[in-house]
């Protein structure tokens, strides 16, 4: 570089100023080295990448963060909307977005996403792909009999610093609105066969109304319960399914008035009324009053809609006169509940095919480091022995993150690190951090900068990169140039020139 000296034109300096020159969160972070690289993790489980968890296209339910430590990619859904769960995630990774999984029309096969974790109804299940690393895995933050709000994925990390990562992140969520507390009861008889009395009469025509095995009676009166007849069947409705939650399920109440022989039947629930799963035999042991009562898990159903209650009592046991079980309700202990499910995707870029799917970009960010040294102003060739530094930055960010430490200064002197553009004197300087020598003539210091990319359009230097300096900080003016002083012999100049990409611009 030429030894130049210009006078600088105030009114030229003015109107070149950078707005997003100045120094922010200066002074409020580690100074020393080592501290200072704890302050350049970037993208920490603390202070994450993080990107909107749409659901349904417009709904924002969550975050999926993103962050590493160095060894391990760290991928976490999060939701916070209230009411929403988790109940499938399906997570895929790559460096080319035409490495993901999709069709010939360009939509994601998200069956075929590398890394999978999902709710199986009674645990999470993590799975792996052909194409996933086989020490990856899948940690939910929630028990499994709880509503899932968190789950993170962790992927080995295989990749250097500065790849760009393509991540599609979808997940299947669900919100549940309780539309009637439990208990409720079943709404209409669907199909029904009434049975004989042990005798083959008919059943008393006050017991022989099926509606009234529906609705809890209380009273003890004929008219609040169906006699079913022995071997006799009723099928009920409900218009809101049973829920399969915590405990049991359902309740089937019949009606035994005092001491009486053994009355069973069995009980079954189906989600469609044609396939039936058998879940116990209700019987009259468990007396509440003129009442008896039985309960049941609903098993591997998740739901049910339909429920089925036939006799099978043993005549035997019985006079002539006996009818058989008798219902008096069929009861949900679950609340009546709504389920909404909507498929959901990170926010991002669209994925070329017509459905709604979308992917997004991430930086693998440990710092460089730049050396600065000491140079001879004729020969600019480095002295040997002379005074030096390191700059730790990151390449990619919304600010330009850093530590940077010189040794061999001259103690109690303020020096400050400067992007400088040329020509000369550097119209356009951004000022990135200051420190003044300690007794060693060491200065430490490191900041978050909002630099724009480096180098601007108009320096010399772009787009081949920038050029950064540590001077003496009376030297220059902060957002403006050099002033007109020039004293290299006391300056640090790079090793080589960087770039910064700002990925807010």
């Amino acid at each position: 570089m030429k030894k130049l000296y210009y006078l600088i034109v105030l009114t030229l300096i003015l109107g070149l100023v950078l707005s997003g020159c100045l120094l922010s969160n200066v002074g409020q972070v580690p100074t020393t080295e080592q501290s200072g690289i704890s302050y350049l993790t970037k993208h920490t489980v603390d202070d994450p990448y993080a990107t909107d968890l749409l659901a349904g296209q417009t709904l924002d339910v969550g975050d999926v963060l993103v962050w590493n430590d160095g060894d391990t990619l760290y991928v976490k859904y999060v939701i916070y909307e209230e009411g929403w769960c988790l109940t499938e995630t399906h997570l895929a990774v790559v460096t080319d977005v035409n490495d993901f999984p999709t069709n010939k029309a360009g939509n994601p096969k998200v069956g075929h996403f590398p890394y999978q974790c999902s709710y199986n109804g009674s645990e999470w299940v993590f799975q792996i792909k052909e194409d996933g690393n086989a020490d990856a895995g899948c940690d939910a933050d929630d028990s499994p009999e709880t509503c899932l709000t968190a789950i993170t994925y962790t992927i080995p990390l295989d990749w250097v610093p500065d790849t760009e990562l393509f991540i599609a992140a979808h997940a299947v969520v669900q919100k549940t609105t309780v539309i009637t507390e439990a208990p409720y009861y079943a709404s209409v008889v669907v199909d029904y066969s009434q049975g004989l009395t042990k005798g083959g009469d008919s059943v008393r025509w006050q017991r022989s109304t099926p509606e009234q095995g529906l609705k809890f009676e209380t009273g003890q009166n004929e008219f609040n319960f169906f006699g079913l007849g022995f071997g006799g069947w009723i099928i009920v409705e409900f218009d809101c399914p049973i829920q399969n939650g915590e405990g049991d399920d359902i309740r089937i109440i019949e009606d035994t008035w005092g001491s009486y022989p053994l009355e069973t039947a069995e009980v079954y629930a189906s989600q469609d009324g044609t396939t039936w799963i058998f879940l116990g035999e209700a019987d009259n042991t468990n007396p509440t009053g003129i009442h008896t009562i039985s309960e049941f898990d609903l098993g591997i159903l998740n739901w049910a809609k339909y429920i089925k209650i036939e006799d099978t009592c043993d005549p035997i046991l019985h006079n002539n006169a006996a009818d058989g079980y008798d219902l008096n309700a069929v009861e949900s202990l679950q609340d009546c509940v709504e389920i909404q499910e909507e498929t959901a995707w990170a926010a991002g870029l669209d994925f070329p095919g017509k459905n709604w799917a979308t992917f997004f970009n991430y930086y693998i960010q440990p710092p460089l480091t730049l050396s600065l040294y000491e140079k001879d102003p004729v020969t600019w060739i480095e002295v040997p022995g002379g005074a030096w530094g390191e700059l730790e930055y990151y390449p990619f960010g919304s600010t330009f993150d850093f530590v940077f430490n010189g040794h061999g200064l001259v103690s109690g002197w303020d020096y400050t690190l400067i992007y400088y553009p040329d020509p000369w004197p550097g119209t356009g300087l951004i000022c990135l951090g200051s420190g003044i020598a300690d007794g060693s003539g060491d200065v430490s210091f490191a900041a978050s900068v909002n630099t724009g990319d480096l180098p601007a359009i108009g320096d010399d230097n772009y787009p081949g990169g920038a050029k950064i300096w540590l001077v003496l900080s009376d030297d220059i003016d902060c957002g403006v140039s050099f002033k007109n002083v020039w004293n290299p012999t006391e300056y640090l100049f790079e090793h080589n020139l960087i770039t910064f990409n700002d990925t807010d611009v």
